[in-house]
């Protein structure tokens, strides 16, 4: 693995690592206004992650933003894998 892969990785779980905490705050919250504006916010988070053709991120941005919007995720959630994956169950288990 090169430093670049080794800082693209770093990166990539730190945006992971921020959305998972981000996420579980605004849900333990229980305020619907923080959880749009985090939904709002994350809308350019997505749009990013779609154009970095880094669709598996853009994929659990999607099922975050449904979640917090109170949409049905599954559609999203059943695509996704690997890190992503472990991402979106870190989330789902904070309020379980």
């Amino acid at each position: 693995m090169s430093v670049g892969e080794d800082m693209n990785t770093v990166a990539r779980q730190a945006l992971l690592d921020r959305l998972i905490h981000n996420t579980q705050f605004v849900r333990r919250s229980g305020d619907e206004t923080l959880a749009q504006q985090l939904a709002t916010a994350l809308l350019d988070v997505q749009r990013s992650a779609a154009e970095q053709n880094a669709s598996d991120i853009a994929t659990l941005v999607a099922a975050v933003r449904a979640l917090l919007l109170g949409y049905d995720p599954t559609p999203y959630a059943e695509a996704l894998q690997g890190d992503v994956r472990d991402a979106w169950e870190r989330i789902l288990a904070e309020n379980a």
